[in-house]
């Protein structure tokens, strides 16, 4: 996603250059997206660590630097620079929170990215925190019912679930199904079907193999907002 995003923009800036008359952080971003395109990741991010610089002396719209750190994000990810990746996701979801055009739901987005970062490590401490904040930040935007919720909801459900601790992974889980079920705004088949799916292997592990069975044949033959107040009352049902 990352990654596209940069070459769109790379493409853009091709179309606005005029030779040496190209603005330094625009040059940074072609030189570095050139570099990337040969997988000179050493050499693109160094020269996008540049963009940055220049991104960060503006003080007008925050879209420059994120920009610049998200391609800068995606060569440390190639490096398997974790930690740095982190501390560029950290900067980038702040710059996002300062520039009410880009704003928090794209910041929480990052957040939760951070937090999968960590999972994928094994680091479920660094990973639960950075989940929480991205919650916190969605729900400070009004946004605690949203898809985006749901699916850092279901994150921490598969983070416990990872680590087999079910019982852990279950409420995360049917707080992220219900949410993404009911929200007001799109959601694909795919989303909704793999978060209820998942589940069902959560109860199964817990040796609920009934309530297994029925919502992976809700997961089935649901379509988007066709299974609405089924699932919430197929939950509500279940003991705890």
């Amino acid at each position: 996603m990352y990654q596209n995003r940069i070459k769109i923009l790379a493409v853009l800036l091709v179309a606005v250059s005029v030779g040496a008359c190209t603005p330094p952080f625009d040059r940074y971003m072609l030189e570095g997206q050139a570099a990337m395109d040969k997988h000179e990741y050493e050499k693109a991010r160094a020269t996008f660590h540049k963009a940055v610089l220049e991104g960060r002396r503006s003080t007008k719209s925050k879209a420059n630097l994120v920009a610049a750190l998200e391609a800068e994000v995606i060569c440390a990810e190639a490096l398997k620079q974790y930690g740095d990746e982190i501390t560029l996701l950290e900067e980038t979801a702040k710059a996002c929170k300062a520039d009410p055009a880009l704003g928090p739901v794209r910041a929480a987005k990052i957040e939760k990215r951070m937090g999968d970062l960590e999972a994928s490590q094994s680091d479920n401490d660094h990973a639960f925190e950075y989940y929480k904040r991205a919650l916190e930040t969605l729900e400070g935007a009004g946004k605690a019912s949203s898809a985006d919720s749901a699916s850092v909801y279901i994150a921490l459900g598969q983070m416990n679930s990872n680590r087999k601790s079910y019982k852990e992974a279950r409420p995360y889980f049917e707080k992220g199904v219900l949410i993404l079920d009911e929200a007001n705004e799109p959601r694909t088949y795919i989303q909704k079907g793999a978060a209820m799916n998942a589940l069902a292997n959560v109860y199964r592990e817990l040796g609920m193999e009934d309530q297994a069975g029925e919502l992976e044949a809700q997961a089935r033959v649901s379509q988007i907002g066709g299974t609405r107040g089924q699932i919430r009352k197929m939950l509500s049902g279940i003991p705890r």
